[in-house]
């Protein structure tokens, strides 16, 4: 009999240690963070983009997996077309956190200089609604796909931020004013469908936060976007840390001189005074 209960008591010892084993390697597995969008996200401004943008900063501050699906020059449209595609779709429907940052490209690779000249002339900004329009309209539907991947996942959007300190700012300040408007309207209709992260407010060019392409955060710009991320991470219990650890120092993208001095400047000035001329003939 007391071989019996030994033997039992052994063997369920072991299957205890199993379980304890098992529960274990679950609790290790870390939360996988996706990020989606575009340029910022994909780390353009940055030589080493995979280390040290925004997204692999908060990875490794609060210990996520992290996946990052951030595309240069999407548009609204293109991650919308992206969440159909299977790898993307089948890393977001197995996320615990996303996060989107998109919009932008709708507005700047429209036609910049009809919105200036529009502003500028004539206080007209119909060009530019017509842009923000339809970006909202694919937002909305960004969202939509995303919840129907996840429901479960923390969702954060985060707002555009402003890169022009030059005499473009107060245009580029209306489209992203009128972006980031769209977003609160849409979370306002919708609460609780994703946390709003203000980059917008955060990230400050006269703070030397802008790349050299005068577009991208730059290191201490993507920490400062980490940052934000990790306030808001922390607020909804999805982390602790609110100082950002990267694993790599960021290296600033550095654009050739040749192409900065000499290159660049010239096909500015044809791009601006070609349509710059287009845009005034249609006024005539």
């Amino acid at each position: 009999m007391k071989r019996t209960v030994k033997a039992v008591a052994l063997v369920a010892a072991m299957a205890l240690m199993l379980c304890t084993g098992c529960f274990a390697a679950t609790a290790e597995e870390p939360p996988v963070y996706v990020a989606l969008g575009d340029s910022i996200a994909a780390g353009t401004g940055l030589k080493n983009a995979e280390k040290a943008c925004y997204g692999a900063i908060i990875a490794n501050t609060n210990g996520y997996e992290f996946i990052n699906h951030g595309f240069p020059g999407h548009r609204t449209a293109d991650l919308l077309a992206r969440l159909e595609d299977e790898r993307v779709s089948a890393d977001v429907a197995r996320a615990d956190i996303i996060s989107v940052s998109i919009g932008g490209n709708d507005f700047l690779l429209g036609d910049m200089y009809k919105m200036m000249l529009d502003a500028w002339t004539h206080e007209d900004y119909t060009y530019m609604d017509g842009i923000i329009q339809s970006a909202c309209e694919n937002f909305s539907k960004i969202i939509s796909k995303i919840k129907a991947l996840n429901q479960e996942a923390l969702l954060l959007v985060q707002t555009l931020y402003n890169p022009e300190a030059t005499y473009k700012r107060e245009v580029y300040q209306a489209g992203a004013d009128k972006l980031n408007g769209c977003y609160a309207r849409y979370l306002a209709e919708h609460p609780g469908s994703f946390i709003l992260v203000d980059a917008g407010a955060a990230v400050k060019p006269q703070e030397k936060m802008i790349a050299k392409d005068h577009i991208h955060p730059n290191t201490k710009g993507h920490v400062t976007i980490a940052k934000a991320y990790l306030l808001a991470l922390a607020e909804a219990g999805y982390g602790t840390a609110t100082e950002p650890v990267a694993v790599e120092s960021g290296k600033d993208m550095i654009l050739p001189l040749l192409s900065l001095r000499i290159m660049l400047p010239g096909v500015y000035l044809f791009v601006f005074l070609s349509n710059a001329v287009r845009a005034l003939f249609s006024y005539i």
